[in-house]
């Protein structure tokens, strides 16, 4: 049988990649609405009622949804009945912290909490749990919230994925290997710049697309 301290490591290091994988959610939903607003798209109004730019636009509303799925689940409870569950509280609330880490996850979890209370919470409930009839009567916008209180709670994200990782001495490689912490969740970090990247190519696959349909359809009229 594996010990606890084995079990507790493997949890942390599901968990830490699960933080990485929220904060690839969040980059690259952004790098592709940045991408898809460019200038030379903005002005061609009939893009936006063709295919490719449809598909932007139903990319966009889905990635959103599915980021914000995943802000959600890392604030459910920590035990439901039998089940135990990966999220911030069950790290934070574990007694294997030394008293000075302790304050510090404390004071993390509290910044992370209260912004799921302010901006999650409610779309979790209601909209990506649920279908609420009166939101949806209503026309209700939730899961709004400004860019930088979304990196700010992916800054202390990775400031406690560093510490859940080096704490649990977790046996993976360093996901960025120049980063001044495990976990870089910067704007300007590593992660930030591939998903850009990887946007920035897709929208332009998508333009061309669209552009050789106009080409063939102009050259068949």
């Amino acid at each position: 049988m594996p010990s606890t301290t084995y079990d507790k490591a493997e949890d942390a290091k599901k968990f830490c990649e699960y933080c990485e994988w929220l904060h690839r959610c969040w980059s690259m939903s952004l790098a592709v609405h940045e991408a898809a607003i460019r200038p030379e798209l903005l002005p061609d109004g009939l893009f936006w009622e063709s295919p490719a730019g449809l598909f932007l636009q139903h990319h966009g509303k889905i990635s959103s949804e599915y980021t914000l799925l995943q802000f959600a689940k890392l604030h459910d409870r920590p035990s439901n009945r039998r089940n135990k569950n990966l999220v911030i509280g069950y790290f934070t609330q574990c007694e294997d912290w030394r008293a000075r880490e302790y304050r510090q996850v404390d004071q993390i979890s509290l910044r992370l909490n209260e912004f799921y209370r302010t901006n999650i919470r409610d779309v979790r409930n209601k909209i990506l749990a649920h279908n609420d009839l009166e939101t949806y009567r209503k026309n209700t916008l939730l899961g709004k919230f400004y860019e930088a209180e979304g990196e700010a709670y992916l800054r202390d994200l990775g400031q406690l994925a560093t510490m859940v990782w080096t704490r649990w001495h977790c046996e993976m490689d360093r996901p960025y290997q120049n980063a001044t912490s495990v976990f870089d969740f910067s704007p300007k970090g590593q992660a930030r710049r591939e998903c850009k990247e990887v946007a920035e190519g897709a929208v332009d696959c998508v333009q061309l697309g669209y552009r050789k349909l106009n080409q063939r359809q102009v050259a068949s009229s």
